[in-house]
């Protein structure tokens, strides 16, 4: 792993497997983002880690967390790093939402594994996510 990320707060969390990976999905506590929607991100990554790993070949780590916050910001984001996903969901789980949790489950391939300089050639592993 090239980078730690960490979060830190009053999480709950839920878990599946997916072909011997552990996915995990905490959420805060305080309602702000809805069980529903930690659910629903957990049920996208068990399907894009498998379709993922597939393609270009098994994951390497033994665990993939996903840090799910209410943005409240107008918008979502996400950010990747190997072994971690942030997710900031704005009024929770949503199409971008969806489509954020494949591109950055692709990510763990594409930066996490093959790695590049993220700040001066950031389109090399963005594109391959992408796609």
């Amino acid at each position: 792993m090239r980078e730690l990320a960490l979060a830190l707060g009053r999480f709950s969390s839920i878990e599946a497997d997916s072909g011997g990976v552990t996915l995990r999905v905490a959420y805060r506590r305080d309602g702000k983002v809805p069980l529903a929607a930690a659910q629903q991100v957990l049920r996208r990554a068990v399907q894009s880690l498998a379709t993922t790993a597939e393609r270009y070949g098994p994951y390497p780590y033994r665990a993939l967390t996903f840090c799910v916050l209410e943005a409240g910001r107008g918008f979502s984001d996400a950010r990747e790093y190997p072994g971690f996903i942030l997710l900031l969901l704005d009024r929770g789980y949503s199409p971008t939402t969806h489509q954020d949790v494949a591109h950055e489950v692709g990510h763990q391939w594409f930066y996490g594994l093959v790695g590049n300089d993220i700040y001066r050639d950031p389109w090399l592993d963005e594109a391959l996510a992408q796609y």
